[in-house]
This record gives structure tokens, sequence and C-alpha cells, in this order.
């Protein structure tokens, strides 16, 4: 936990759920519209365990 947003602390739960996951396991990944989940690193970690990350858009009312 952290006051501001610190990619870190995504990184490392991204590292510690990709640990759990079986070596013929690739998930769907749905993360929320967050800033992190659009960063250069957090992209490369999901390609590497061959992982997909899926995004709704942002609907407007």
């Amino acid at each position: 936990m952290a006051r501001r947003p610190v990619f870190a602390l995504v990184a490392r739960m991204l590292q510690k759920a990709i640990a759990k996951l079986g070596m013929d396991e690739n998930p769907l990944l749905h993360p929320d519209q967050g800033w992190q989940y659009q960063m250069a690193k957090y992209h490369q970690q999901l390609a590497e365990k061959g992982m997909v990350q899926s995004m709704s858009r942002i609907h407007s009312s």
C-alpha cells in the first residue's frame, strides 16, 4: 500500500500471480482502466508469460 501511485506494487502483484500459474495456463487478464496497466513494462511482463490483457472501453452515459 502506498499514498501515491507506485508501479512497483503493481509489478510485484503481477509477479506473484504469474508464479501461481501452472506451466500451460495462459489466462486472459482483465484489469481496470488505471495508468499502470498501460505501461510498457507491464505489457512486457504479460508478453513474457504469453498472457493477454483485455481492457473494456470506458462507456459514456
